[in-house]
């Protein structure tokens, strides 16, 4: 989750009412993990999020023998490409994240991903954009 401040904002002098919400809960991996377990019981989803004082990290890509990426590492939480469901929302809209394109610290393009997930949830009528991340370090 990469969530866009302006989702919430003072409008026309009104708070919206994410408002008391964006800090507490959507804003880290911990309270989003459990305001996903309320809404959806345990279910092995496992939240990684950012926001605009600390952004998403990536800091391994690690692949098969056969050189294709099979899981992306983000802030030490490794998602395997097959379950992974990038998403961010700008201005009210859930936007898909598709590809995902990796940098090396020099902003050389090391891979070109895309998420087998998001093919299925593209006849929703959601928006995708593809995103660029730069590996931070390699382990």
């Amino acid at each position: 989750m990469a969530l866009d401040e302006h989702t919430v904002s003072n409008e026309w002098g009104r708070a919206k009412v994410l408002d008391a919400y964006l800090f507490g809960v959507f804003e880290h991996s911990w309270s989003a993990t459990d305001a996903i377990r309320l809404k959806f019981g345990d279910r092995e989803i496992h939240p990684v999020t950012s926001h605009h004082f600390d952004r998403l990290h990536v800091t391994a890509v690690r692949g098969s023998g056969e050189g294709y990426i099979t899981e992306i590492v983000f802030q030490g939480e490794a998602i395997p490409i097959e379950h992974l469901v990038a998403f961010t929302y700008r201005q009210g809209e859930l936007i898909l994240l598709d590809p995902i394109e990796i940098n090396d610290p020099d902003r050389n393009l090391l891979a070109v991903i895309d998420l087998p997930l998001i093919p299925q949830l593209a006849g929703t009528g959601l928006k995708i954009e593809k995103v660029q991340f730069q590996l931070e370090h390699q382990d």
